[in-house]
């Protein structure tokens, strides 16, 4: 071969790799559009999301009945050591509301890594520490 042929064909190997990519490209932000638009372009089965109203014995719609959704249960937990600091913020270095005793049961408002928001049986907030050595957690 001689230069002139070489280039060419360096020439056209290059705009075979372009034309590659761009064809790969070009599908997959397609692929990425109907993915996040919703659309379904692949032929793949789709669900039909159109509800059909009741309908009465009489042959009227009816409004559907619309359940709401279980509210969780909350938790409990026992403490497991006597004098477990309740304390207002959710730091060691937090203020002590009050000590906890072996055998307290609290409901647990919210939960951390590291600590949990917690009432007492007479309505006092706070936090303690989430160590499981010091509590015992269970639904209710």
């Amino acid at each position: 071969m001689n230069f002139l042929e070489n280039r060419i064909v360096r020439a056209l190997l290059g705009l075979s790799a372009v034309a590659l990519l761009t064809f790969v490209v070009s599908g997959y932000f397609s692929d990425y559009r109907a993915a996040s638009s919703g659309d379904n372009k692949r032929g793949e089965a789709s669900e039909d999301t159109t509800a059909t109203p009741p309908i009465d014995e009489v042959g009227e719609e009816t409004d559907p009945v619309v359940e709401e959704p279980a509210a969780p249960q909350p938790k409990t937990l026992t403490v497991l050591i006597d004098g477990l600091n309740l304390r207002k913020e959710p730091r060691r270095e937090s203020k002590s509301l009050q000590g906890l005793g072996k055998g307290d049961t609290l409901t647990v408002i919210s939960e951390t890594d590291e600590w949990l928001e917690v009432e007492t049986q007479d309505g006092k907030r706070g936090w303690i520490s989430a160590n499981p050595a010091y509590t015992k957690i269970k639904k209710r």
